[in-house]
């Protein structure tokens, strides 16, 4: 079961309301990762640890596995997000 260790919502309020959320949390094999979403009119974006590496390969050389733990990441923080007391609604 994953762990949430840490989590905060920030608002930048401007011409238009944009969110920030970020979370620190335990994966199911014991690693830490850190995740942030950002909210804005235009939609969810995630950064993660692994954005740069696959961001950085080569088209030929997609780093697959890579890119399947980035998902399982991001999967985990929606599942840890919806389980909070977070309001980013």
């Amino acid at each position: 079961m994953p762990i949430n260790l840490a989590s905060f919502v920030e608002h930048e309020i401007g011409n238009r309301q944009n969110k920030h959320v970020f979370m620190r949390m335990q994966m199911p094999n014991g690693d830490i990762e850190e995740v942030d979403m950002y909210i804005d009119d235009k939609g969810k974006k995630y950064r993660t640890r692994l954005d740069s590496d696959i961001k950085s390969a080569s088209p030929r050389k997609r780093i697959t596995k890579k890119e399947k733990l980035r998902r399982e990441i991001i999967q985990t923080f929606e599942q840890l997000l919806c389980m909070s007391t977070l309001n980013i609604a």
